[in-house]
């Protein structure tokens, strides 16, 4: 997982024309060059402003913001020119009253200097919020606020627009994947900040295992008046250093420089804040730091693979071929077929007519839907109308087994926090199928905000019509019933505390139970986020094999047994581990034997075959 953590300071950078009588930069967040133009409306008033936040603010205490920079698109429409833009500074947007404003003409597409009639001074002890407005039309070539394509801030991506009656509504243009707008305040004064390097952002992995390499970058600003000669940047683990790099080149007033710490290893398992510390003449400056987690606690994974295909599919049996050729090879994915997407058959559930919003689009089939992740930033893509783009929502394209492949290895790459164990009791003569769900947490997500367990019936394999395939095709993976809604029924989630649900149902008597998989995961359950409902972790078991879904090893070979501070394993097995809770290995056996436990719930994974079986075992 990568995350990107910012202290969010803004940028300074010095005026090179129009020389005021004073010292004076300019205050802003952008590149100086745009990489396209946006509205928050049409038809409007739009807004573009900057933020200088009250901590910035104090060091700038006394000196005046005489001027705005900007940078943005002008245009004609009916033989009328619209060049007109009204600068202004104030101290809150929320309730927005400009303190000072002026009205001006300005070139399109060029850098302007416009001077405010009435300076302001700065305080120090409140926000100031600096930036200009402008009318759009309705066309896209009306759209006048100037972003470039660099890491937004929320300072920087401030947008809005005014409504009728001058009601503002404002926006981070951040929030649309786009970058910063191009503004900057002049500011002036006799006495401004000397150069000081403070880290802007730090992005990289927050999970990794001992040893294993990784990279950690982002950004660092001068946003004092005044170049540094030279400094210094510490990467460290826990307060400890792990990597330095000088920059004897220094960083001019204003500028902004990109850095990079590759192949990072930390040695000892830990919890611990990941900082990078700018340095300069000895003396620790702002740093930017986020809590890095180095363990072993992950647990194996599946993937669940959801397809969408219908009998009306002619181009359906490619993919079914394409998904046969991966899944043939690899025993990590768990795959369930909806039938919908192209029209409907006779396999089509409720279920799958409301899995459609997984879309976020409209509909086609084949298609493909991976742990439920939006895969677009890995070049995930969605049918809209006759067009192809990146895909709104987790449901995806492929054109081929490679696809296929390179998305399920995405998957199967996500870190496992928590084991899904299924037991379950069929009656042939009621036709009651009881399930139990079950696992253990050895890590709780700040992401897993609503998670909740769902359990699928799914049929092996059906003999129907299938365009493209015949009369007599074999259909695979069929779901069929949900024991559990459509997204779940919730559960509560602690780290290294045991997790449990219970459901039943009684199978259609259409349906031959030993042609049936039980399907169990844990994914998270937002009915307002397609985007939101990620899968923990997945099983499966067959209804004919004996009731643990964590295997395929024979139960009657091998006995896993608690005593009084021990655990026994006995059985003609390879090997035998035995993990706790958190995922941490604590004994192992090559043949049948006791190890001394103490007192707790155990994992004891064992291989025999090549196929592996889990119990939980709890020791008293």
């Amino acid at each position: 997982m990568r995350i990107t953590k910012s202290i969010l300071i803004g940028t300074v950078s010095c005026a090179l024309a129009f020389p005021l009588s004073a010292a004076n930069v300019s205050y802003g967040y952008s590149a100086d060059e745009p990489d396209q133009f946006i509205a928050s409306a049409y038809n409007t008033t739009n807004y573009a402003v900057i933020q200088i936040p009250a901590e910035i603010a104090a060091k700038y205490a006394g000196a005046s913001v005489t001027g705005v920079e900007l940078l943005c698109q002008t245009y004609v429409v009916n033989g009328e020119e619209y060049n007109k833009v009204d600068v202004f500074v104030a101290e809150d947007i929320d309730n927005f009253r400009a303190l000072t404003s002026t009205n001006s003409e300005v070139e399109g597409n060029v850098w302007n200097r416009v001077p405010l009639d009435e300076p302001y001074v700065i305080t120090g002890d409140k926000d100031v919020y600096v930036g200009y407005s402008m009318k759009s039309k309705l066309s896209s070539e009306t759209m006048p606020i100037a972003v470039d394509n660099g890491v937004a801030t929320p300072y920087g991506d401030i947008m809005g627009y005014a409504d009728s009656k001058g009601v503002c509504y404002w926006e981070h243009a951040g929030d649309s994947g786009v970058g910063n707008v191009l503004v900057k305040a002049v500011i002036e004064g006799d006495d401004l900040p000397s150069g000081e390097v403070i880290v802007l952002s730090a992005s990289g992995v927050d999970i990794v295992k001992p040893g294993e390499k990784f990279s950690v970058s982002g950004s660092v600003f001068n946003y004092g008046a005044t170049d540094v000669d030279s400094y210094s940047l510490s990467c460290r683990f826990d307060s400890k250093e792990i990597a330095s790099e000088t920059y004897a080149d220094g960083l001019k007033a204003g500028s902004m420089a990109a850095y990079a710490f590759d192949a990072l290893a930390i040695d000892e398992e830990k919890e611990a804040s990941l900082s990078v510390v700018p340095v300069v003449g000895g003396n620790d400056g702002a740093s930017v730091g986020y809590t890095l987690d180095c363990t072993l606690a992950m647990l194996p994974r599946k993937v669940l693979v959801e397809e969408f295909s219908t009998a009306q599919c002619g181009n359906c049996p490619s993919a079914h071929r394409a998904l046969a050729d991966v899944s043939g090879s690899r025993d990590d994915m768990v795959i369930v077929a909806h039938h919908s997407g192209y029209g409907e058959d006779n396999y089509t559930t409720d279920l799958d007519r409301a899995y459609l919003w997984f879309y976020q689009t409209s509909s086609w089939a084949p298609a493909f839907m991976i742990d439920r992740v939006n895969f677009a930033d890995q070049g995930a893509l969605a049918q809209y109308a006759m067009n192809v783009i990146p895909s709104p929502g987790p449901v995806f394209i492929v054109n081929g087994a490679a696809d296929i492949e390179k998305f399920t290895n995405l998957a199967a790459e996500r870190y496992a926090w928590l084991d899904v164990n299924i037991d379950y009791s069929y009656d042939p003569a009621t036709r009651k199928l009881d399930v139990e769900v079950s696992g253990t947490p050895v890590k709780v997500l700040d992401e897993w905000t609503s998670p909740a367990v769902s359990v699928f019936l799914v049929e092996r394999s059906d003999v129907g019509y299938q365009s493209g395939g015949g009369g007599n095709y074999t259909h695979r993976h069929i779901f069929r019933q949900t024991l559990t809604g459509n997204l779940g029924s919730p559960v509560s989630l602690k780290k290294g505390e045991p997790y449990s649900f219970k459901t039943s149902a009684v199978i259609n008597e259409k349906l031959d139970a030993a042609d049936l998989d039980i399907v169990a995961f844990v994914a998270n359950s937002n009915d307002k986020d397609a985007n939101d409902c990620k899968v923990f972790n997945v099983e499966s078991v067959a209804i004919d094999t004996p009731s643990t879904g964590i295997g395929t090893v024979d139960a009657a070979a091998v006995e896993v047994t608690a005593g009084e501070g021990r655990i026994d394993v006995n059985g003609d097995f390879s090997e035998a581990a035995v993990y706790a809770v958190n995922g941490v290995k604590v004994a192992g056996l090559s043949a049948a034997g006791s190890v001394e436990v103490a007192a707790g719930t155990y994992l004891v994974k064992v291989t025999a075959s090549g196929s592996v079986i889990t119990h939980k075992i709890i020791v008293k």
